[in-house]
């Protein structure tokens, strides 16, 4: 009877590895799949305007269109929000984390209690780690232009109701 269960283990452990190493996959293909998608538009601009070239204001609009419509981009915010909100209940992390300083550029998520090294934290698998990793510049990125986008509207904002009043 031991040795049933023993197996059950093994083998529950071993599809759930696998099954993480297919999402990690996936984001991968997602990171291929973004990059053709980027430069076919930026092709396409191109075609569309010969002679001027793609700004660089062009180009990053591209950049945020494919990212922010990425499948990763989903799969990025419920990863880092659900792994986050499980964390928080624990208290102050006993691990390499990221500096408090990366949770006011970063908010509203609360990047300080990330764990920056993969084998040093029992609550997370290497394997999720590794799919954490991978989905992070979907996370950082638009939550930094989000915040650089909302201190620009403030600061425009403030000015034309200084100059008003």
């Amino acid at each position: 009877d031991g040795a049933v269960e023993c197996l059950k283990t093994y083998v529950t452990s071993f599809l759930r590895a696998i099954f993480q190493l297919f999402w990690c996959a996936l984001a991968l293909n997602g990171y291929r799949s973004d990059w053709l998608e980027y430069y076919s538009a930026i092709d396409m601009l191109d075609a569309a305007t010969p002679g001027d070239g793609v700004t660089t204001w062009e180009k990053l609009a591209v950049f945020v269109e494919v990212v922010t419509t990425s499948g990763n981009f989903g799969s990025a915010a419920v990863v880092f929000v659900t792994t986050l909100e499980q964390k928080f209940a624990s208290g102050k992390p006993r691990y390499t984390a990221l500096p408090a300083a990366a949770d006011v550029l970063l908010a509203p998520f609360q990047f300080s209690v990330f764990p920056l090294v993969p084998f040093e934290t029992h609550w997370m698998s290497p394997i999720k780690h590794l799919y954490m990793y991978l989905l992070l510049p979907y996370t950082i990125l638009p939550t930094i232009g989000g915040n650089l986008f909302s201190c620009v509207t403030t600061l425009t904002h403030g000015c034309v109701v200084g100059k008003v009043t």
